[in-house]
C-alpha cells in the first residue's frame, strides 16, 4: 500500500532558514530553549522519537533499518524499541523503518501493526496494518490507558556524514577553547573569484565535552547572532549538526577590518 500523498504547500508568513531548522528539530516551531536538542543519541541514530509533552519520557532512538516499538520485546529482538508501559499499546504496536525507493531515495515509513489501529499521525488515526510515509518533524501519537495519548515528534536525519567537510575546505585554526575550536575556512565547491576566496571563521563544538541536557547558553547564541544583522557584527551563515561535532559557520573579520567598517 502507497503512503498517502500529502501536500507540499509552505507557510509562507513565517521563514526559518534550513540551517536552523535543521538545529531546532521540527520544521513547523521556531526554536527555543526547550526544542533544542542538538546533542545527538547514539551514533548511529538516523531518526529520534521526541516526547512532545510534560510526562518525562525519554527520546527513543531508531538505529536499525527496521525498528519494531511496542510494550514488550519478543525473542530478544534487538531491533525493539519500548514505548510506555501502558495497556493499551501492544507488545508490538507499530514498525518504523528505511525504504529505498528509485528515483527518489530513502524514505521513512510507519506501520501500523497494533491489534484495535490505536494510533495516530499527524492527528490522522491510521488503520491495522496500514503504511504511513513519515516526514521530520511529524507528530506521532500512541494511546494511554487514561483517555489521553502520548505524543511524540520525529527528528529524521538520512544526510550522510561529514558534510560540513564536503562544503568547505579548513585552512587553519584562529582559536581553540574548553568545547572547541575556531578555524579558518572557504567554501570547497566556490563559483566565482569573490566567493573562492572568501573566508569564514567556523565554530567547532565537540558534542562528547557538554552536557547531553538541551544547552540553553549555545541555544541563545546561535539564535541572536542568527537574529543580528550589522555592518560591525558577525552572523552566522550556516550550522551543520553532525555525530560528534556541531559546525557553526560565520562571517570572519580579519584583523581590525571590523573597526574600519
Amino acid at each position: 500500500m502507497s503512503p498517502p500523498r500529502r501536500s507540499t504547500t509552505r507557510n509562507n508568513k513565517r521563514v526559518i532558514p534550513d540551517f536552523l531548522k535543521r538545529f531546532g528539530g521540527s520544521q513547523n516551531a521556531v526554536p527555543n530553549a526547550t526544542t533544542v536538542r542538538y546533542i545527538a543519541g547514539p551514533h548511529n541514530a538516523w531518526a529520534t522519537l521526541v516526547p512532545s509533552d510534560n510526562r518525562g519520557l525519554p527520546s527513543i532512538y531508531l538505529t536499525e533499518k527496521m525498528n519494531y516499538l511496542g510494550n514488550q520485546q519478543q525473542h530478544n529482538e534487538p531491533v525493539f524499541r519500548r514505548l510506555p508501559a501502558d495497556p493499551r499499546i501492544d507488545n508490538i504496536h507499530c514498525s518504523i523503518f528505511k525504504e529505498q525507493v528509485e528515483g527518489i531515495g530513502t524514505i521513512v515509513k510507519l506501520q501500523n501493526l497494533s491489534r484495535n489501529g490505536a494510533i495516530k499521525v499527524l492527528e490522522r488515526e491510521l488503520m491495522s496494518n496500514q503504511f504511513f510515509e513519515l516526514k521530520e518533524g511529524d507528530s506521532i501519537k500512541f494511546p494511554s490507558s487514561k483517555g489521553d495519548w502520548y505524543s511524540y515528534s520525529i527528528e529524521i536525519d538520512l544526510k550522510p556524514e561529514g558534510r560540513f567537510h564536503n562544503d568547505y575546505r579548513i585552512k587553519g585554526i584562529l582559536g581553540t577553547g574548553h568545547f572547541g575550536e575556531v578555524k579558518l575556512a572557504t567554501l570547497a565547491n566556490a563559483v566565482g573569484n569573490e566567493s573562492k576566496f572568501k573566508e569564514y571563521a567556523v565554530k567547532i563544538i565537540d558534542k562528547n565535552t557538554v552536557s547531553k541536557k538541551p544547552n540553553t547558553k549555545l541555544h541563545d547564541e546561535i539564535i541572536i547572532m542568527h537574529k543580528i544583522e550589522h555592518k560591525s557584527l558577525v552572523r552566522i551563515r550556516n550550522l551543520y549538526n553532525e555525530r560528534d561535532k556541531l559546525y557553526i559557520v560565520m562571517d570572519y573579520i580579519k584583523d581590525d577590518s571590523c573597526l574600519k567598517r
